[in-house]
């Protein structure tokens, strides 16, 4: 869980998110003057990456992703004449 932080200065009011990893160590990003939903935002970013909730991808466009308690059901955006293939680690 990240915390968003609010800093008031000559320059109007700046944003920061601070988290801490598994190992107990504080981390901090600086956003700088941006709006408060943009912040929010980041923080909520923030949040997913530290949980593993995001995928990497090297190009492929998925065009489907369905998730309920049954599992998990991806559709790839498949480009003629390639394989794919799918690996959860």
């Amino acid at each position: 869980m990240a915390s968003l932080c609010s800093d008031s200065g000559k320059r109007g009011e700046t944003y920061r998110v601070i988290s801490r990893s598994k190992n107990g160590k504080r981390h901090t990003v600086r956003l700088g003057r941006v709006t408060k939903k943009i912040a929010e935002t980041s923080k909520r970013m923030i949040e997913s990456l530290e949980a593993g909730r995001f995928y990497a991808s090297s190009g492929v466009k998925l065009s489907r992703v369905d998730s309920s308690d049954e599992g998990l059901a991806i559709e790839v955006d498949a480009v003629p004449g390639e394989e794919y293939t799918i690996e959860f680690i």
